[in-house]
């Protein structure tokens, strides 16, 4: 029992990101977030040249609205899953630390279903002008199943990060 409850402390931190209880907003700065993608900067961050959302005539507003809708009922019972998942291997984890055990039990439960959020999250379409700027963030989140352990969290912040500065909050994992 103790060894779950190091493990469940631990894991607050990975947990904490599907709990979907990102802050902040839209702060009306278009530029940051696709200058971000394509920075250069060589640290992974993903290059978007072209985009492949389609276009819609949905406003910001509204494409926030159904993208917040999206990922919060993608995520109605994550942590749940997870800290189950983590509870049943904790034994097989031997000298795992707890939050190595946290990150195994979210790329197990949460990460398979990334793809299929992106495309969902894709299918709305982006509102006209902001493509790029959800190509970018689409973009990032689809790397977070590509990433190596190692690379998870700085993914699953980056990704975080690309939400908020949308407005879409509840797509933000850290």
């Amino acid at each position: 029992m103790k060894k779950f409850l190091i493990v469940f402390v631990s894991f607050g931190i990975v947990a904490s990101f599907l709990a979907g209880t990102g802050c902040g907003g839209d702060d009306g700065d278009t530029s940051a977030t696709a200058g971000a993608a394509g920075s250069g900067r060589g640290d992974g961050a993903a290059e978007v040249t072209e985009t492949t959302v389609t276009t819609s005539s949905r406003s910001k507003r509204e494409f926030v609205q159904l993208a917040n809708g999206i990922c919060k009922r993608a995520d109605a019972n994550r942590v749940q899953e997870i800290l189950q998942y983590a509870q049943e291997h904790q034994d097989e984890a031997g000298g795992v630390s707890g939050e190595e055990l946290g990150i195994e039990a979210f790329r197990a439960v949460a990460v398979p279903k990334i793809p299929a959020r992106v495309e969902q999250l894709r299918a709305l379409g982006a509102p006209e002008g902001d493509e790029q700027r959800v190509e970018v963030f689409l973009v990032s989140l689809s790397r977070i199943a590509d990433a190596p352990p190692r690379l998870l969290l700085r993914e699953l912040q980056r990704s975080s990060e690309l939400a908020r500065a949308y407005g879409i909050d509840r797509c933000a994992y850290a």
